[in-house]
C-alpha cells in the first residue's frame, strides 16, 4: 500500500469549552471555526499515531494519506454500494468545507513488524493531543511521527507488509475522493486522501439492528404465525444478545423472544449465507413485503453498540414497532466478502472505534 504523510489541522483545545458540542458540530462548521482560529496547522507534513481508550480496551491505529490509485485498482476494497444521492451530499459537504474531517477507517491484517512500531512511540514518547468524550466514555490520544527515518521506515512497512486494506467506515467518502481525483489528475492534493489503518485485530464488529415499522398492516397474532414457518419462537425472560449465528433475538409488543432459523431454511440457503440476508428474504420481504431495504422508510437501524436497550428504546416510540437483535458479521466473513467483491446488504456492520469529525483535519 502507498501511504503518504500529510500537513494536519488540529484543534486548539484551550478554545474549545463544550467538547462534545464542538465535535458534534464541526462536521457542518468547519469553515467558520477554522476561520475563527479554532485550529492550527501543524509544522510539516507527518504520520500520527491514535488511540482510543474506552474502559479498559483500547484500540491503536496509523493516520496518513492514502492513495486514490490503490483505491481505483481495488488495493483498497469496498464492502458496500455506495449510492448517487450520498455521493453528490459528500461532493457539496467537501467542496463547501474544502477539507476533510474525519479520516476514512480502513482496515488490514495484523503486521507484527507495524504493531512494533506504533507500540515504540506510543510507549516513549507522550501525545501531542489528548482529549476525553464525556458521551462516549472515551479518550482520544494522538502521537507525532515527524522524523525523516521514521517516516521512510513506516512508508516501506506498508508497502511490504500490507498488500491490501479493506474499508471499515467511509465508503462514501472514499468513492467521493475518487471522484474529485478524476476530475483533477494533475493536481497532488486530490490524488491522496485521509485514512486511519487499524490492524483487524484491533477492530470490533458490532451488529447493526433493525427496528421496523410492521403492524399496521398485520396484527401481532397473525406476524408471529408467519413468522413460525422460518423460525423456531420461544419466549425469554432475561434477554440477551444472540451468541450464535443464526440467532436472533426479536422484541413484540414490550416482550421479547428468542429466534432460531428453522432447517428446512438453513438446507435451502448456501453454506456461508449471512444472517442479515436470511433476515432482509424471509422476515423483511416475505411477510412484511419489504423489497428495497436501502429506501425503505419502514425500517430503521440501531447501533450494536446501543445494546438491547437501544432497540427497545426507538421500538416503544411507536405501537407498529418491530425490533431485531442480529447476530454481528464475522470478520472472516467481512473480507471473504470484500476479497470476491460482494457486497453486504445496507447497514450490515457496525465498526468499533468510530472516529471522531474534527480530531485530525486535512485541507484540500
Amino acid at each position: 500500500m502507498h501511504i503518504k504523510p500529510f500537513k494536519a489541522l488540529t484543534p486548539e483545545l484551550d478554545l474549545i469549552k463544550s467538547v462534545d458540542t464542538f465535535f458534534s458540530t464541526v462536521k457542518m462548521e468547519f469553515p467558520k471555526y477554522n476561520e475563527a482560529g479554532f485550529f492550527k496547522t501543524e509544522a510539516k507534513e507527518a504520520f500520527y499515531i491514535y488511540k482510543i481508550s474506552e474502559g479498559n480496551h483500547s484500540y491503536t491505529g496509523i493516520l496518513n494519506s492514502s492513495s486514490v490509485e490503490d483505491y481505483k485498482n481495488g488495493l483498497i476494497k469496498k464492502h458496500e454500494k455506495t449510492i448517487s444521492v450520498k455521493e453528490q451530499q459528500q461532493l457539496s459537504l467537501l467542496l463547501h468545507r474544502k477539507a476533510i474531517v474525519k479520516p476514512v477507517l480502513l482496515t488490514y491484517p495484523k503486521v507484527d513488524s507495524i504493531d512494533q512500531f506504533t507500540k515504540n512511540i506510543t510507549s516513549e514518547r507522550e501525545p501531542i493531543f489528548s482529549i476525553h468524550f464525556d458521551r462516549d466514555k472515551q479518550q482520544h490520544e494522538i502521537w507525532l511521527v515527524d522524523n525523516v527515518e521514521e517516516i521512510q521506515t513506516l512508508e516501506q512497512l506498508f508497502l511490504e507488509h500490507v498488500h491490501c486494506a479493506y474499508i471499515a467506515d467511509g465508503h462514501h467518502r472514499t468513492s467521493t475522493s475518487a471522484l474529485l481525483h478524476a476530475k483533477n489528475k494533475d493536481i497532488d492534493k486530490y490524488k491522496y486522501f485521509l485514512t486511519a489503518y487499524f490492524p483487524n485485530n484491533e477492530l470490533e464488529i458490532l451488529a447493526y439492528n433493525r427496528v421496523v415499522e410492521a403492524l399496521s398492516s398485520i396484527t401481532p397474532t397473525r406476524f408471529l404465525a408467519k413468522l413460525s414457518n422460518f423460525c423456531k419462537i420461544s419466549p425469554v425472560s432475561v434477554p440477551e444478545a444472540p451468541k450464535n449465528s443464526r440467532e436472533m433475538l426479536m422484541y413484540i409488543n414490550y416482550e421479547w423472544y428468542s429466534l432460531k432459523w428453522k432447517d428446512n431454511i438453513l438446507k435451502k440457503a448456501p453454506d456461508n449465507v449471512l444472517d442479515v440476508k436470511l433476515f432482509n428474504k424471509y422476515i423483511l420481504t416475505k411477510i412484511i413485503g419489504i423489497n428495497d431495504v436501502k429506501n425503505d422508510s419502514r425500517i430503521r437501524y440501531v447501533e450494536g453498540k446501543t445494546g438491547l436497550e437501544g432497540i427497545a428504546d426507538k421500538a416503544n416510540k411507536a405501537p407498529d414497532r418491530i425490533g431485531f437483535c442480529l447476530y454481528p458479521v464475522d470478520m472472516k466473513d467481512f473480507i471473504r466478502i470484500s476479497d470476491n467483491k460482494e457486497t453486504l446488504p445496507p447497514k450490515s456492520t457496525w465498526f468499533e472505534p468510530r472516529m471522531k469529525n474534527g480530531v485530525i483535519v486535512q485541507t484540500i
